[in-house]
């Protein structure tokens, strides 16, 4: 669902006095979800029509998908992690259960929900979930909705689409390898999780310590519109690659700061890159400064398509995936595009 469709729908449902129809997904295995379900289930007790379901695998959340389709729920609630997000977004694509996209709302279920900050529900999980249920009930207009691109990635040119919001290779799978050895189950969470592995890399970079940002090589092919070099077919080593919808990341970043007229933005450390302290800093909140040129091995661009030829793995939205060059190039493209409720 577009946002043309979704404000028709919440004009209709407005004028005609009809509550919005809510399921709830929740992954009982996701961060803050671990300490248990109990206070939702008190929270809903007011709200009898709201379908709640558990699932933690992609099959059970395509299961969950398929039943909120048959019961033409209007808005989908996802409270867990950004992996689950991932695993939603792949069932809805895929399977096309449902006639028309629902709206989508992500509660801070997780330890990291990197979406949350662009895309998410405010605050804590338990008080975003009220206001959302409150409003969903009386289809308040006071509501912030955002548009986004959808990534729809292919591991291999014979492989079955996944899609997600966040795409990234190199620097960013150590990242969450370090963040599952060093952080995952600490009771960190949130930006201070991701910040916190962030710092573990930019001192990585600027060390150039191979155990931990060992460059990978790379083919990248953009699509021709949106060049905007002279050159759309790249052959390098990279230290990082990233390909977003958000607009946002954690802790507020905005890692780009390229042009173009595509839907997703791109952004890459090439693997010899100059001044990194001096440079990235500012390249992280989409501000180059003189040190941030692709000369000194920093680029950016807007796309609607890559093609990417390489071997070792590459994340979406936190889940690690394996490529194989032998296998033909990794697609990134755009679809969509979803509706998401702020509150």
């Amino acid at each position: 669902m577009n946002e043309v469709e979704a404000r028709a729908l919440l004009a209709e449902r407005t004028c005609g006095g009809v509550p919005l129809k809510v399921g709830l997904l929740s992954n009982p295995g996701s961060g803050r979800n671990r300490r248990g379900l109990e206070q939702l289930d008190k929270l809903l007790v007011p709200y009898p029509e709201v379908v709640h379901r558990q699932a933690q695998t992609p099959a059970q959340v395509s299961e969950v998908m398929q039943e909120f389709a048959n019961r033409s729920v209007d808005l989908v609630a996802l409270n867990s992690g950004d992996g689950t997000v991932q695993a939603a977004l792949t069932a809805l694509f895929n399977d096309q259960a449902f006639d028309r996209l629902p709206l989508l709302a992500l509660l801070r279920g997780g330890s990291t929900n990197v979406n949350i900050g662009d895309i998410g529900i405010q605050g804590n999980r338990d008080k975003g979930l009220s206001r959302l249920l409150s409003w969903a009930d009386r289809v308040h207009t006071g509501v912030e909705l955002r548009e986004r691109p959808v990534l729809r990635v292919t591991a291999s040119p014979h492989s079955s689409p996944i899609y997600g919001m966040l795409f990234g290779a190199g620097a960013i799978t150590r990242g969450i390898e370090y963040y599952h050895r060093n952080v995952h189950n600490k009771g960190v969470y949130d930006g201070l999780a991701t910040g916190l592995t962030t710092l573990r890399m930019l001192l990585a970079v600027a060390r150039r310590d191979p155990e931990y940002v060992a460059p990978v090589s790379i083919l990248v092919e953009t699509d021709p519109t949106a060049a905007q070099r002279d050159r759309t077919t790249a052959d390098a080593d990279y230290l990082l690659l990233l390909v977003s919808a958000l607009e946002r990341l954690f802790l507020g970043i905005h890692p780009y700061w390229g042009e173009g007229p595509g839907a997703l933005h791109y952004t890459a450390v090439h693997g010899q890159p100059a001044y990194p302290l001096r440079a990235i800093p500012s390249l992280f909140m989409g501000r180059p400064n003189r040190f941030g040129t692709l000369k000194n091995g920093y680029e950016s661009l807007r796309v609607d398509e890559l093609h990417l030829t390489m071997t070792g793995h590459f994340t979406l939205d936190g889940e690690l995936y394996e490529a194989n060059s032998t296998q033909g190039p990794v697609s990134v493209r755009r679809d969509g595009p979803v509706t998401f409720i702020r509150l």
